[in-house]
């Protein structure tokens, strides 16, 4: 999966279920109106070794390997909690595992939702943030591999019988 696809995906998931707006975080524009929910990919790492493949007749090979990453979430408004509560419960529903899972992500685990409600001047905005993990396949296609397509060698062989003998020879595998 491309990150693109990835953040495609999420979108779609928090989108569907929540009532709010979504936006992705750090966006060089104005925030929403309250409330809204954000989100954030933390954290993209790779988990173990990627499976590199033999090159095929055309020397090409693939790289695969398993992608793991933290999506933070955080609800601004006098809902915070109840949305993320709902989202967070969402997970737990075989319709949004199954529209994950065709797209390509599998949930690891979900952590606790927190009250961050923070002081705007002398009001409090009620804010609540929870991260999920997920995982995802990665593919990259290598065409660079390539072929060792003509071998030339020669040489000579000293100390024979008759002196030394040379020889030459070239492999062609196209």
């Amino acid at each position: 999966m491309t990150y693109t696809e990835i953040k495609a995906a999420i979108y779609s998931w928090v989108n569907s279920c929540a009532c709010r707006s979504v936006i992705w975080a750090n966006q060089d524009a104005p925030a929403p109106a309250r409330t809204y929910i954000t989100l954030l990919i933390s954290r993209i790492a790779a988990v173990g070794r990627d499976y590199v493949s033999p090159p095929d007749s055309a020397g090409t090979s693939r790289v695969q390997g398993n992608r793991e990453f933290t999506l933070s979430l955080q609800a601004f408004g006098d809902s915070a909690i109840q949305d993320l509560m709902d989202l967070r419960d969402s997970l737990e529903t075989v319709s949004v595992q199954q529209a994950l899972a065709d797209s390509g992500l599998a949930i690891v685990e979900h952590q606790q939702i927190q009250d961050v409600t923070f002081a705007l001047g002398s009001t409090l905005e009620p804010r609540a943030v929870f991260d999920v993990r997920f995982r995802a396949g990665s593919e990259i296609v290598d065409d660079g591999t390539g072929f060792i397509q003509i071998v030339e060698y020669d040489g000579e062989v000293e100390g024979a019988v008759d002196g030394s003998i040379a020889f030459s020879d070239t492999i062609d595998a196209s």
